[in-house]
């Protein structure tokens, strides 16, 4: 029961961190590795509901193709977004900022 307990409360944590990481701070690469966590956090999450109750397990395995997808589409916009930064020759977060292009969006 703890292991489940704990199994949630990881992947609600790391759930919770993507939107922000992704969003308000604008890093999309970083994002994708919250994201490769969480799909691994997913991942146990189905294993550990599965062996407490198969049905918990079933019922929750959409949210790992949920999770993939997401991974996904953040990895896109992470491989959309690389031509520009290299063009401009941009190294870091900070870079961007004082360069006045602060989308993370390919357009």
């Amino acid at each position: 029961m703890l292991i489940l307990l704990r199994s949630f409360a990881l992947n609600g944590l790391l759930h919770s961190g993507w939107s922000p990481t992704f969003f308000k701070w604008r890093r999309p690469d970083q994002a994708f590795l919250v994201n490769i966590v969480l799909w691994l956090s997913t991942v146990l999450l189905v294993v550990v509901c599965y062996a407490a109750l198969s049905l918990a397990g079933w019922l929750i395995a959409p949210y790992v193709a949920w999770v993939t997808l997401a991974a996904c589409l953040n990895r896109a916009v992470v491989r959309l977004n690389l031509p520009a930064v290299h063009i401009a020759g941009i190294a870091s977060r900070d870079a961007v900022d004082s360069a006045g292009s602060k989308d993370c969006v390919a357009r």
